[in-house]
């Protein structure tokens, strides 16, 4: 008994100092101009090296011209079959259209795309979807919406244990309701898109908000990282034993 106290004392200790020191960062982001400042020239020449793929399709949107958010919104449903790195579309619609514009457009297109998907999958059932999709993926998923319910949707959608639009498919297949992956979705992607809208319009002119939008990046990744063991340990035993 005294083993379980000192070892649940000892988690309790390491949690602390843990969000402790993600307070201390997000402080300093906030409060001190030199971390903004350090954070904002890291942060841009790391983009200068990785960013030929986000201009790209920051490219193909303005060439759109005054259709550009069409553009912006087919571009994510053009995701929900062919996989490429999603984030770089949100980003590059802030850079685009700026914050609040470009994160709207990006919720618009997730949203359809994550409706299409699980749609599809819905209609077509899991004797052809299975022949997409590798059964070990799906199998998680079936596990963790039969141990967590609604939460599963909810959080599939912000921590990214399985590319999101494999996890359309593979919620359509499941018990889960249109009302239910409607709000869960919206409600997990919105974090997210707005956090990359404000990365992508910080890079490309609103250098104010850049350290803010890295720290919140920052910690919108620390409690991915926190839930993502929780969620692995329920989407990997089955629903008798978590009953």
């Amino acid at each position: 008994m005294w083993r379980l106290l000192r070892s649940a004392t000892r988690r309790q200790v390491i949690q602390t100092i843990f969000w402790a020191l993600v307070a201390a960062v997000l402080v300093a982001v906030w409060i001190d101009p030199t971390t903004r400042h350090l954070l904002t020239i890291t942060a841009s020449r790391a983009s200068a090296r990785a960013g030929r793929f986000r201009e790209g399709i920051r490219t193909s949107i303005t060439r759109w011209g005054a259709a550009a958010p069409l553009a912006s919104v087919l571009i994510n449903i053009a995701h929900t079959f062919v996989p490429f790195p999603a984030d770089v579309i949100a980003a590059a619609n802030g850079a685009v259209f700026g914050l609040w514009k470009g994160a709207a457009l990006e919720w618009v297109g997730v949203m359809i795309s994550s409706c299409l998907g699980f749609g599809i999958a819905r209609t077509l059932g899991r004797p052809v979807v299975t022949r997409i999709l590798p059964k070990q993926w799906l199998e998680p998923v079936d596990r963790l919406v039969a141990n967590a319910g609604w939460v599963a949707p909810l959080i599939l959608r912000f921590v990214p244990l399985l590319p999101g639009d494999f996890v359309t498919f593979a919620l359509g297949l499941t018990p889960v309701s249109w009302k239910t992956f409607l709000w869960t979705t919206a409600a997990g992607i919105t974090p997210w898109v707005v956090t990359l809208a404000a990365v992508g319009a910080g890079l490309t002119g609103g250098r104010h908000i850049l350290p803010y939008a890295l720290g919140g990046f920052v910690f919108l990744a620390l409690i991915s990282l926190l839930l993502h063991r929780h969620v692995a340990r329920l989407a990997a035993q089955s629903p008798s034993a978590s009953a």
